[in-house]
């Protein structure tokens, strides 16, 4: 505790060979520190020791969790990456500022852009948005579909774009279907290769559905 720079990493390590999947002897040789408690965690999951780095991450209380918001902001991270969503959106859930934030199963996030939240790699289930040089990605505040607001991709150059990607991650049922619907208005457009969505298996990257081209003109 005195030097956790120096210390703390060797601690965890000779803690994770002594007790290896043994949990509750890995909590008691933890100690009752939150933010050791939490820097473990991470680092047990970091040694693809998942079951035993969440089992020290539920032993926080809420108060704890929110104290050590940017440890567990990248235990999400490191869950989504070995694509153990169900965890991450457990963890994420935890970790929520406000219920606008939180990520139900089946349930695009903010999928009218009504809700004033933030978007990017910070918000693992929300809106990603890649921005592309000559082009403007944004809000429209005055045009949706039954909503005040819509996503808005503005085109500046007719010469070929680097692929323009706005993604989200959406946690889903096993054997469950679902209705995807959407809406959207072009103005003016003109393309060779226009917009589509599609939905991709997180897990294998798979293709599971493909729209039609947006049609250009208006």
């Amino acid at each position: 505790e005195s030097d956790p720079t120096e210390l703390r990493g060797q601690y965890f390590n000779l803690m994770s060979q002594v007790y290896e999947h043994d949990i509750e002897s890995l909590k008691r040789a933890v100690g009752p520190n939150a933010e050791t408690r939490a820097e473990f965690a991470l680092y047990l999951l970091t040694q693809h020791k998942r079951d035993e780095g969440l089992a020290i991450w539920e032993t926080l209380n809420a108060d704890d969790r929110r104290a050590n918001k940017e440890v567990g902001d990248s235990i999400v991270s490191k869950l989504v990456n070995d694509r153990h969503f169900r965890d991450a959106v457990v963890v994420w859930n935890q970790l929520a500022p406000t219920p606008a934030y939180r990520v139900e199963e089946g349930r695009i996030t903010d999928g009218s852009f009504e809700e004033l939240i933030s978007y990017g790699p910070e918000v693992a289930f929300g809106w990603q948005v890649k921005n592309v040089p000559n082009m403007q990605i944004g809000i429209d505040p005055n045009l949706g579909y039954l909503s005040q607001r819509s996503l808005r991709l503005l085109f500046q150059v007719r010469t070929k774009l680097d692929a323009i990607n706005v993604s989200q991650l959406i946690p889903v049922a096993s054997d469950t279907s679902y209705e995807f619907e959407y809406f959207f208005k072009t103005s003016k457009l003109q393309s060779g290769g226009a917009l589509v969505v599609q939905i991709f298996d997180a897990s294998n990257g798979g293709v599971l559905a493909s729209s039609d081209s947006a049609p250009t003109g208006d």
